[in-house]
């Protein structure tokens, strides 16, 4: 076995990887726990470590980026994805089987979608690869069929496209490193894998597995159904902008590094409260008694000077002085700053769904999320990149190497705007008076199938189901 060469890291990897570990840690409700070994939380200057820990500790982390990204996953996967045959047909053989058991260790296809999305949602790329099954290159049985593959943005180390004139921008590198634990010798230890994927000197694909730095076996070459090798790489870039391979933006960045900051103060505002939240007691003497003859009067020493008993601190009531209360009050500016950083992160909000008519309840709700990507895209972009992964299944599935045909579409409805009873009665109302045409009332209630309004329905036979209507009731007149 070969040891191969330390792992190179991508320039674009180097300057995101950061921005990632942020936006999990606040996705994952885990900034409290890293505040101190991540900086979360700046020590201050001068300030002992014991008072440091305690100064954190007080902090209280209001998760809006975990908020956002569950009320973007109720939007997008409030209803279920289609994945059928043509005409919604059944699932051809060669896909069917992915619904169950998508990667091969039993999980659903529901919800390995459901994972990428939130990827996709919060750090705004991951990855994904179709490959066999252990057991062979491909075949009709079931331990030997394409399955499909999820990484990590953290995980993708490096990547390279091709840009001769021959072939352009097509993706001809990648290398995976993963971190799993493994028990040698009775101990567990963390082992590193890589995985390199590549067009060899060919222009086919070659793949390249590595455990703890030694080649595992030899490089493998996956095929088609029909024995022949693939001139590509299987693998897809998910990303909240386009699926190409450069790094997208991270839509929960910024909404993180307010939070971050919220937090922060949120550190200043407890430990304020803590120090002067409690008034400080002092006496005020009597200008004609001296400390030294308060003292005496009030049996806390004796003539010699020596301490008898200590001054005590209410319900006794001293002969020569006047018992003085001082509190600080807590400064309104923290609260003010806090507040400002909750109306940005709403401002934040109102970006992640754009819609062309009068705000609902539940896209009000949405718009309080944060985002500067339209969830509508990010969708968009994990939907093609499923195309692409389920052909390629087929097509190693398939002894022909052909795809078969499928259709695949996820939700694009957010929420529900559908036509109240209310607004459904106005404007039947408005169409019978003639105020709107008939075709606005159509259209709406073909949208949203009312009434027993569907998708196959032609705006004349929408008119004459209203003329039998007539017809069968004559006390209607609707040409008055």
């Amino acid at each position: 076995m070969t040891t191969l060469n330390a792992t190179q890291l991508n320039p674009q990897y180097v300057n995101n990887l950061d921005k990632w570990s942020l936006v999990r840690d606040a996705v994952n409700d885990d900034v409290e726990k890293n505040a101190i070994a991540k900086e979360y939380i700046i020590k201050p200057a001068g300030m002992s470590e014991e008072n440091y820990k305690a100064y954190v500790k007080r902090a209280v982390f209001k998760n809006f980026v975990g908020q956002t990204i569950d009320v973007q996953k109720g939007a997008a996967f409030n209803k279920e994805f289609e994945f059928t045959g043509p005409d919604g047909s059944d699932l051809p053989e060669s896909l069917a089987y992915l619904v169950d058991n998508v990667d091969g260790s039993g999980t659903s296809l529901e919800d390995q979608i459901k994972s990428v999305g939130q990827d996709v949602f919060s750090v705004g790329r991951i990855g994904a690869m179709v490959e066999y099954r252990p057991g062979g290159n491909g075949s009709k049985a079931d331990s030997n069929r394409a399955k499909i593959v999820t990484y990590t943005a953290e995980s993708i180390h490096d990547w390279e496209e091709s840009y001769t004139i021959e072939v352009d921008n097509k993706l001809i590198y990648v290398l995976l490193v993963e971190t799993y634990s493994k028990l040698v010798k009775g101990s567990r230890t963390d082992v590193e894998r890589k995985i390199e994927l590549k067009i060899d000197e060919e222009g086919f694909y070659i793949q390249t597995i590595t455990d703890d730095g030694q080649i595992m076996g030899e490089p493998s070459m996956p095929l088609l159904g029909n024995g022949q090798r693939m001139d590509f790489i299987p693998f897809k870039f998910i990303g909240a902008d386009n699926n190409k391979p450069d790094v997208s933006r991270s839509p929960m960045f910024k909404l993180a590094t307010i939070n971050l900051a919220h937090y922060r103060g949120d550190a200043d505002k407890r430990t304020n409260i803590h120090l002067f939240s409690v008034p400080t007691v002092g006496f005020k003497l009597d200008p004609n008694v001296t400390i030294q003859e308060f003292a005496i009067n009030n049996k806390l020493t004796n003539e010699a000077g020596e301490i008898v008993k200590p001054l005590q601190v209410g319900g006794v009531a001293y002969i020569g002085a006047e018992a003085v209360y001082a509190q600080a009050s807590t400064d309104a500016f923290l609260l003010t700053c806090q507040d400002a950083d909750v109306q940005d992160m709403i401002k934040l909000g109102a970006q992640v769904i754009a819609e062309g008519h009068a705000e609902t309840a539940e896209a009000a709700r949405i718009r309080k999320a944060a985002g500067t990507a339209s969830l509508g895209d990010m969708i968009g972009n994990i939907e093609g990149a499923y195309d692409d992964l389920f052909m390629w299944c087929s097509m190693m599935n398939n002894k022909s190497g052909q795809a078969d045909e499928f259709e695949f579409n996820m939700n694009k409805k957010f929420f529900d705007d559908r036509l109240t009873p209310q607004m459904l009665q106005q404007l039947s109302a408005l169409a019978l008076s003639n105020q709107i045409p008939q075709q606005t009332i159509f259209k709406a209630m073909k949208r949203d199938g009312s009434l027993g309004v569907d998708d196959e329905m032609e705006f004349d036979d929408f008119v004459a189901m209203i003329q039998e209507q007539a017809e069968l009731n004559p006390a209607l007149n609707l040409d008055e």
